[in-house]
């Protein structure tokens, strides 16, 4: 009961300080942002493409839960959400891009869909989203950047569509409850760490189309007792530790 009536009074409190930032703004050349402080959204109205933000975007300082992006809005720009209280995120299908660290340490998201129509997913992208179980990856999906999951510890399956050519390095490192992966035709290599430290992948098979597997790319995949690689894949492309 004492530990109720605390996280009311810090919850109380954070809407409090919620309400005396700013409320609006821009966040591109032809986009606008308002916060509804009492349901905690943020909305992203407006056409065209979000701004990149080499620091912290504006509604950092603010209790953001939920997030509504106007269809029209064509990217999500780097760090727009990273370490916020994102708890659910709608996002349009005009958007094409999900900029780096645009999602990192929202560790209160715990499932997200992105749409058809996006192609690429920045570097860190999802970094340190601990309690993300579930993401749906799109069949327009042809890049995944570097460290994109990295530490994303309760997913338990994914699958990378077809189309994908690239997966960049530590990609899923640290996804300590993936189980299952699936790895389309269309990848041509396995970058540096893209699975190290997934504890708990018991097996996974690797399509004939790969040609190298990058340093490193299954380290301490202790539990990883069958591995299936190409027939034509050089004994020099193979590396495992």
């Amino acid at each position: 009961m004492k530990h109720l009536k605390l996280f009311c009074v810090v919850a109380s409190l954070l809407l409090s300080v919620s309400a005396g930032l700013a409320q609006s703004g821009t966040c591109g050349a032809n986009l606008t942002w308002t916060f509804d402080s009492a349901t905690g959204t943020l909305y992203i109205n407006g056409e065209g493409k979000m701004t990149d933000y080499s620091s912290t975007p504006p509604w950092r300082s603010l209790v953001v839960r939920r997030v509504e992006i106007n269809n029209g809005v064509t990217n999500i720009g780097n760090r727009a959400f990273i370490s916020t209280y994102l708890e659910n995120i709608i996002i349009p299908s005009s958007v094409t891009t999900i900029g780096d660290y645009a999602f990192q340490s929202c560790t209160n998201l715990t499932s997200i869909d992105i749409p058809e129509g996006v192609k690429s997913i920045g570097n860190n992208a999802f970094t340190n989203c601990r309690y993300l179980a579930s993401i749906t990856i799109p069949q327009s999906v042809t890049s995944i950047g570097n460290s994109a999951f990295y530490g994303c510890e309760k997913l338990t399956s994914i699958d990378i569509p077809e189309g994908v050519t690239n997966i960049g390095r530590f990609a899923f490192s640290g996804c300590y409850g993936l189980t299952s992966i699936i790895i389309p035709s269309s990848v041509t290599s396995i970058s540096e760490g893209v699975f190290s430290s997934c504890v708990n992948l018991t097996s996974i098979i690797i399509p004939e189309g790969v040609k190298s597997i990058g340093k490193d790319a299954f380290f301490h995949c202790v539990n990883l007792t069958s591995i299936i690689i190409p027939k034509d894949l050089p004994p020099t492309r193979r590396r495992f530790s």
